[in-house]
Order: structure tokens, then sequence, then C-alpha cells
């Protein structure tokens, strides 16, 4: 029997693990305590690239369910390495505009949809 991920804590034995990559570290307090009402964990990422950066980058990746990258609050760079560091690890990778709650919600329930 195949177990989704997307599914809350009570219907599945673990928390899905989301990374942020990008966004604000500001609103990252607000989104985490929301995403573990919904039975979700999450990490932040700066999406910077440069030094230990890419190697925490990419072990955040290899650890999550999902990998949730913001556009508007990222730098092209540590976007397209997100993107490509998830295909390459078999991750399920969503693009939001931004570090909000409602946006992230709403692409992962169309991701479980489509899946």
């Amino acid at each position: 029997m195949a177990s989704n991920p997307l599914q809350t804590q009570e219907s599945y034995p673990r928390p899905i693990k989301i990374i942020m990559v990008g966004g604000h570290k500001r609103s990252m307090r607000r989104l985490a305590d929301r995403c573990r009402q919904e039975g979700w964990r999450v990490e932040n990422h700066s999406g910077e690239t440069y030094g230990r950066c890419g190697e925490e980058l990419r072990s955040q990746i290899g650890r999550s369910d999902i990998v949730a990258i913001t556009t508007r609050v990222n730098s092209h760079g540590g976007m397209f390495i997100a993107k490509a560091l998830a295909r390459r690890l078999g991750r399920t990778f969503i693009v939001i505009r931004r570090d909000n709650f409602e946006e992230l919600k709403a692409a992962v329930v169309d991701t479980e949809r489509r899946s």
C-alpha cells in the first residue's frame, strides 16, 4: 500500500516535511506555526548557494518531502539550483510567488490532487 506524504498527521504516521527555499526570515515563524496546525513540518533555506550554503540546501532537500521555492524573495541562481537538486533527488517541488501560508497550502493541495 503506497502512502501519501501530503496527508495530514492524523492519517499519516509522520508529518510531511517541507523545505521553503527563499522568503523572509521574519515570516517563517508564523508560516511554521500554520504548517504545524496542518500536521506539516517546515524548514527554511535562504536560497543562497555560496560556500556551505549549497551543501546545506542539498541536505535539507534530501530530507524533505516537498521543496517549496519562492520566486519573489530568492535569487535566480538559488531557485534554479533548488529545482535541479529536487529533480536529482526525486523530490516534489512547487514554485510559489511568496512565503505565504495560503499560497503554500493551495500549491500543496494542487500537488496532492495531481498525484
